[in-house]
């Protein structure tokens, strides 16, 4: 009751406000925790379990080395002896591993205490368990000398069980919630500094195409402000309309041999040249403008004169459409088509070597590749910062969640309201 009212009237320990730099928060944090008046009470912790450790070394030896009592051998069954005294060996090996095993922090910190504190607390649960057979057991013949062990190792348990109690009442052993805040902080802020730096890289390669973009924007401009570029159009636009013709020109070639397909596959059974006639068939265009000396006419004059037989299976309208278009190319008309055809190559040609001559054509055409690769590298940057940008924004989010919970800890823990600066 005493402790309760001791407790409601007790003053809470006055909060004072500081100003850090979030780079320097755990820095920070140590050197508070290094000022902390709890830090005489972890001097006192540590002193005390070093001396119960040595107490309890000199316990266990004297266990080890201890005899049954003379006035009581005689009593006891050899059996029931061996029993005990295997109990005994094993629970001074426990124990002897205990005591190698307690190794005391080089800085006693509050930090290191309560992370000794707790692992010590669990391992003498640990070992209160595995030695409670044996201890039980080696009470019937070493009662004073194992009982002498037990009561330091008490000790030792309730040191512990009090300095992880005061830890409790404290608050401290929620510093390592802070310090566990601190370490995501700190990660969280490598992660934002690595990506600032890769964001400003990647602006500069974005002020670079955009540079880059501009210039070629302006070559391109002043290239087709220039005469040669006006030469230029003119000439390819007299080349488009000379690539129309030609096309025109072998489309009346390709009608032409169209029209005449049934007689010439009629014809392909009886001639003593089928392989003319398949490859007019097959691809008329090419075989007629491959065929310089036009055998095609004598060709096509053998298949009139089969016509006139009537040594070919066809209705009089198919025979009158193919005999009036044999007539035509008689009288000059496929001539005709095949020199049209050379004349425009040869204008083209002509066309071909002037565009050549003309410089201009080859730096508009650099000009423009490397315009349209400036282009695609502004998209893809550009796509990156947003990127970039949105995951920045979602650790800068992440940080002042953080930032949030350590004031918020700190201030409830070690009664210090800190800003970030």
């Amino acid at each position: 009751m005493f402790d309760f009212l001791k407790k409601l009237f007790q003053k809470e320990e006055p909060i004072t406000s500081e100003e850090i730099k979030s780079l320097e928060l755990d820095a920070w944090l140590k050197h508070k925790l290094s000022q902390s008046e709890f830090n005489q009470e972890i001097i006192n912790y540590f002193n005390q379990l070093k001396e119960n450790k040595t107490k309890l070394k000199d316990k266990i030896k004297i266990l080890s080395e201890a005899e049954i009592d003379p006035k009581e051998r005689d009593k006891i069954e050899a059996k029931v002896k061996n029993i005990v005294v295997g109990h005994r060996n094993n629970y001074v090996n426990l124990m002897t591993i205990f005591i190698d095993n307690l190794d005391f922090p080089i800085e006693q910190n509050l930090e290191q205490a309560i992370k000794f504190s707790s692992t010590l607390n669990k391992d003498l649960d640990d070992l209160a368990k595995r030695t409670a057979k044996s201890y039980q057991a080696t009470q019937h013949l070493f009662f004073n000398p194992v009982e002498d062990a037990f009561k330091t190792m008490g000790e030792i348990n309730l040191l512990t069980k009090n300095f992880e109690q005061k830890l409790e009442q404290r608050g401290l052993k929620r510093v390592t919630d802070i310090q566990e805040k601190i370490a995501l902080l700190e990660e969280e802020n490598r992660k934002k500094e690595r990506l600032e730096k890769e964001l400003r890289w990647k602006e500069t390669k974005l002020n670079r195409s955009v540079i880059g973009k501009k210039n070629k924007e302006e070559e391109i401009e002043k290239l087709k402000i220039s005469g040669d570029y006006q030469e230029l159009t003119q000439l390819k636009e007299k080349e488009n309309e000379i690539r129309g013709l030609i096309t025109e020109n072998r489309g009346e070639v390709a009608t032409f041999f169209s029209k005449l397909g049934r007689a010439l596959r009629k014809y392909e059974k009886i001639t003593l040249i089928p392989h003319l006639v398949k490859n007019y068939l097959e691809d008329p265009v090419q075989s007629f403008f491959v065929d310089p000396d036009l055998k095609v006419l004598t060709l096509l004059e053998n298949l009139g004169k089969s016509l006139e037989k009537d040594e070919l299976v066809l209705d009089e309208k198919q025979k009158h459409n193919a005999l009036q278009l044999i007539a035509q190319a008689k009288e000059g008309y496929l001539k005709q088509l095949f020199e049209k055809d050379l004349q425009l190559r040869e204008q083209e040609n002509q066309l071909n070597s002037k565009l050549r001559k003309i410089n201009v054509g080859k730096s508009l055409e650099e000009a423009e590749y490397k315009l349209a690769h400036f282009s695609e590298q502004l998209g893809i940057v550009q796509k990156e910062i947003s990127d970039f940008n949105l995951k920045l924004g979602s650790y800068q989010k992440e940080s002042s969640e953080l930032e949030e919970e350590i004031v918020k800890l700190v201030k409830e823990i070690l009664r210090v309201k800190i800003k970030f600066i």
